[in-house]
């Protein structure tokens, strides 16, 4: 059964940026790690139909995006691990065609 949030639900972000809002302030670093790497299931459940309309890397490259601002408008600068269960060709060539 997935498990992972569902990128194209905005309350997906705003769970994210709850979280930040809370958590930040208690952390002297400006540096801060999102996680992002457990995304064995991203394309089945509630992101299936997204996924198979714009394809797995838009997808997560457009949610990552998404955090990166809230991150960096929160005064912060993010990380996120490199570790992806799917291709990362596909995010590459997203990244690539990203302005």
């Amino acid at each position: 059964k997935p498990f992972s949030l569902d990128p194209g639900n905005p309350e997906s972000l705003e769970l994210v940026t709850g979280l930040l809002d809370e958590l930040l302030p208690h952390f002297s670093s400006s540096i801060v790690n999102v996680g992002l790497d457990e995304t064995v299931d991203l394309g089945e459940g509630r992101s299936k139909e997204t996924v198979a309309e714009r394809g797995i890397g838009p997808v997560f490259l457009d949610f990552l995006l998404k955090i990166y601002k809230e991150v960096k408008r929160r005064g912060h600068t993010m990380q996120f691990w490199g570790t992806l269960s799917w291709s990362t060709q596909s995010l590459w060539n997203c990244c690539r065609a990203t302005p």
